[in-house]
């Protein structure tokens, strides 16, 4: 039997929940229904093996089999109040507000040896 994941384990998941779903909705066309958001998350949202055979929290056993699935059905509810996802009806989530801009993804460039001696030689408000 799989052991229960540890608080950090649980915020690492929340937070991929978040991504996957935003990632979800973009690639559904900016509009989907609950459930479609949900396969496409599961299925492209990088969840690791640990992470998808963890067992569901206590208080949520009887209706999630595993933490992800209740991390990803609250993910929307979450965004909405965040103003980053609307509900214009029963189980159709749609994005809103800045999410409708296409984030860039970070650029992962090596830094200097001496570009990284002089950021640690700076002032923290440099």
């Amino acid at each position: 039997m799989t052991t229960p994941l540890d608080q950090s384990e649980r915020r690492a998941l929340r937070q991929k929940a978040r991504t996957a779903t935003l990632d979800a909705l973009r690639a559904l066309g900016g509009e989907a229904q609950r459930k479609q958001i949900h396969e496409w998350a599961l299925a492209h949202g990088g969840f690791t093996s640990r992470e998808l055979a963890a067992p569901s929290p206590e208080n949520a056993a009887g209706q999630y089999p595993r933490p992800v699935d209740y991390y990803l059905s609250w993910t929307p509810t979450n965004l909405k109040r965040d103003g980053l996802v609307e509900n214009p009806e029963r189980s159709t989530w749609k994005l809103a507000g800045s999410a409708l801009t296409a984030t860039a993804k970070p650029v992962v460039e090596a830094v200097s040896a001496k570009r990284l001696a002089e950021l640690r030689t700076m002032p923290y408000q440099q």
